[in-house]
């Protein structure tokens, strides 16, 4: 959400449907712990947590509003479809750039490196999990300003 209101403040495109595309894109990776009965080595793997699967997820988006969406008037105008396209690209890789802190980690730059990035971080690690929501929280108030407290 927090990577939504950014764009949407930068870009100055429709807020809520900026968050709602951050929000959703930003967990979208972990889909794949659904998976993870099926094949064992399913979660945090390539396919949902490197810059692969960032681009591939806002490439996605982008043919989905441009073709389908784009019949409901959901974005303004086709500024608002890049800047939607460029928060799944960001929201996506965050995701796996925060689980690439943990000492699990993951291949963040894969295709373009097969090194797996590990943290000293725990996945349940409460300090850094707070400290990464208050972050989160505060880039969301700093460029909500004018759509929570219009003057």
């Amino acid at each position: 959400m927090a990577v939504g209101a950014i764009v949407s403040f930068l870009a100055g495109t429709g807020y809520l449907e900026m968050i709602l595309v951050g929000g959703l894109f930003g967990v979208l990776p972990d889909f794949d712990v659904a998976l993870t009965p099926l094949w064992t080595r399913a979660h945090r793997s390539v396919a949902s947590h490197s810059l692969m699967a960032a681009v591939c997820a806002a490439a996605a988006w982008y043919v989905i509003v441009a073709v389908v969406l784009s019949e409901f008037d959901f974005f303004e105008d086709q500024d608002s479809v890049m800047a939607s396209s460029v928060t799944v690209l960001l929201a996506t890789f965050l995701h796996a750039a925060e689980d690439s802190l943990t000492k699990q980690g993951c291949r963040l730059l894969f295709p373009l490196s097969r090194r797996r990035f590990r943290g000293p971080v725990r996945y349940d690690d409460l300090a850094t999990n707070a400290s990464l929501s208050v972050l989160a929280l505060a880039a969301i108030l700093c460029c909500s300003g004018p759509h929570l407290w219009p003057l």
